[in-house]
């Protein structure tokens, strides 16, 4: 075993040495940028649950929604009346206290948004701006456990 530790070694010794300077100094550079860290990746999903509600009145909606380190939210929400082949996409942030996501359809058309805020049970209370016809809906999502 200590041979092959041995074997080992030599050869990325001599690999190093017959190296152009150049790619030395950049995988010692790259060695020293990759210390830990304590910060989670911006793109690490921290929640992500499957929503009901209802959009106005009674338009019955599903939703999927992750909510990433550094208050970003991706996922996608449909009509129920519409069906799941209907998905229009959501990207939100978070600002000042309150969640912005936008809807966005297949083609990335930017139709409208939701901005509301997640209650103390994960609910979230909110109203939706459409923008085609400038008009307002509550919004109301319940997690799905």
């Amino acid at each position: 075993m200590k041979r092959i530790l041995a074997i080992a070694l030599s050869a990325m010794v001599i690999a190093v040495v017959g190296m152009p300077q150049q790619a030395v100094a950049e995988s010692v550079e790259m060695v020293i940028s990759s210390e830990p860290t304590n910060d989670k990746p911006a793109n690490e999903v921290y929640y992500s649950s499957i929503y009901t509600g209802t959009i106005g009145k009674s338009l019955g909606v599903t939703a999927y929604l992750e909510h990433h380190y550094e208050g970003v939210y991706t996922g996608w929400y449909y009509y129920n009346k519409y069906g799941p082949n209907n998905k229009l996409t959501l990207n939100g942030y978070t600002r000042n206290g309150r969640v912005i996501i936008e809807e966005y359809t297949n083609d990335h058309q930017n139709t409208g948004c939701f901005e509301g805020v997640f209650n103390d049970y994960g609910v979230f209370v909110g109203t939706m701006y459409v923008y085609k016809n400038g008009k307002e809906y509550s919004v109301t999502l319940y997690p799905q456990y």
